[in-house]
């Protein structure tokens, strides 16, 4: 057990207990989309201090001083706005007013910049898993249209790459001459023979340590680069199979939530004055969904296991689920004439009856006595 470990294991019990927190108050749709605002709200002002000069450049590339320990380099940083940008998308698409869309394509803008000056690589392979979830999770009728505005926002979207983070994506198809490619192909050789040696792992947080018994000339201390097989190094073969559980019961889910959006009301309003906002439960499925997707495949390249943004994403999937239960118990269906049914309406919900009865009958029987 070494300190790095201890860290992890403390931060990853807080961690739990925020999820429980947010899994039990998150409930409503006027909830679950006000914590998905204060998402974008955060990534809004990340936007706003790199574009200011925050941060720490090197060589013309976003290192670090940005977000907190999460972000502590490049990286992290981008693989968490990449997978913001399809909750902008969901939430623009829903916005009623132009002023709501200004705002929120304001927040992809800087988003978009901001990942450019990390000049990260693996933005590029989470950027296509996004478009091909969103594209193959619309509608047969809609998927040209959806394939259509993905190829417009690839083309604005390059409008702010400097020649800068063209030179640094070029070396994706250079790698063999790149160290730093080069290099994770031995942390990812070392983190299986680690798995091998020791089948319940080598402890949590001990791999860029022990990392240097295993890679010849190695002296200093190194990330997996590969949340998979960080996973599989430091906590096991069983523990790789509970990861990997978790997170294929999220996306199962979020894919029925999708499913069952069909069957209630297209769209909500939340009206809390004096903002009146519609809620597509759709549309904010496909859009968490096509998110983790981005994440995940971003992970592979990064280690982010005990990471903050990729635990609320698993959370904010089952958020989405009891919104889902509480717009399903609101709705009520009903028939036609004909026996057909029509499109479900919204119940309010009546609020139950005092154990004291009403106001007015306290008073009466308070002067009774």
């Amino acid at each position: 057990m070494t300190d790095r470990g201890a860290y992890q294991a403390e931060k990853y019990l807080k961690l739990m207990v925020i999820l429980y927190f947010l899994i039990r108050c998150v409930r409503t749709p006027g909830q679950y989309q006000l914590v998905i605002l204060a998402w974008l709200l955060g990534v809004a002002y990340l936007g706003y201090q790199g574009s200011g000069g925050a941060g720490r450049m090197i060589g013309g590339r976003l290192t670090s001083g940005l977000g907190g320990p999460d972000f502590s380099d490049s990286s992290d940083l981008a693989v968490h706005l990449v997978a913001t940008l399809p909750l902008i998308g969901a939430l623009f698409f829903m916005a009623r007013t132009w002023l709501g869309r200004g705002l929120l394509l304001a927040t992809g803008a800087l988003t978009v910049n901001l990942i450019i000056m990390t000049r990260t690589r693996n933005v590029l392979v989470g950027l296509a898993a996004i478009a091909l979830a969103v594209v193959l999770s619309l509608p047969r009728g809609y998927r040209v249209k959806g394939l259509a505005a993905v190829v417009v926002g690839t083309l604005l979207a390059t409008q702010l790459a400097d020649p800068r983070w063209w030179d640094r994506m070029q070396t994706i198809a250079e790698y063999q001459q790149d160290a730093s490619a080069t290099n994770r192909l031995l942390y990812w050789r070392a983190a299986v023979q680690m798995a091998l040696d020791y089948p319940l792992g080598i402890g949590l947080g001990n791999f860029h340590t022990t990392v240097m018994d295993y890679v010849p000339g190695l002296t200093m201390v190194r990330s997996a680069h590969n949340t998979v097989l960080a996973c599989l190094a430091e906590l096991g073969w069983a523990g790789l199979a509970v990861f990997l559980t978790l997170v294929g019961v999220v996306l199962r889910r979020l894919s029925h939530i999708r499913r069952q959006a069909r069957d209630l009301p297209a769209q909500l309003d939340i009206y809390r004055p004096p903002w009146h906002t519609p809620f597509h439960l759709g549309w904010h499925a496909v859009a968490l969904r096509a998110a983790l997707f981005g994440y995940l495949v971003c992970a592979m390249f990064t280690t982010r296991l005990f990471a903050e943004d990729f635990w609320l994403l698993l959370g904010l999937a089952m958020c989405l689920h009891n919104v889902t239960k509480h717009i399903a118990a609101q709705t009520r269906q009903t028939t036609d004439d004909r026996g057909e049914t029509v499109p479900a309406t919204i119940v309010p919900t009546a609020l139950p009856a005092s154990p004291a009865g009403s106001a007015e009958e306290v008073r009466h029987a308070a002067a009774a006595k």
